[in-house]
């Protein structure tokens, strides 16, 4: 602020005073906004405080990702494990339905062999 107060009273481009004063009340102005705004913006934190804020927020999300990542795939695995003691479990269901009917055909043949007269 000071630099800037020192070029408009000492630029011999200001002809008129109060033209020279106006200009350093609107720049105390701009100056006074800018310190309160930023303040309240940063919430007295530097902006390389903030930085290292964002940074470590976007870390965390990045964790969270992962670990929702590893999650589902874990989900996926269990699924694809179900499926296959399903598929396991039906194969061997048609199996056993298969010797149950070859023996009952058996059973048949057999009681329709001992039916038959002699």
């Amino acid at each position: 602020m000071a630099d800037v107060r020192g070029l408009v009273e000492g630029g011999d481009f200001w002809n008129d005073k109060e033209e020279q004063k106006q200009l350093l009340d609107a720049i105390e102005v701009v100056h006074k906004l800018q310190e309160r705004f930023e303040s309240q913006v940063f919430r007295g934190e530097s902006k390389t405080q903030v930085d290292q804020d964002i940074k470590d927020l976007k870390a965390q999300i990045n964790d969270l990702h992962r670990k929702r990542v590893a999650i589902i795939q874990k989900e996926v695995q269990e699924a694809e494990t179900k499926a296959r003691h399903l598929k396991l479990a039906l194969l061997e269901a048609k199996k056993a339905q298969e010797e149950a009917g070859f023996k009952s055909t058996t059973l048949h043949d057999t009681f329709w062999i001992a039916s038959m007269p002699s």
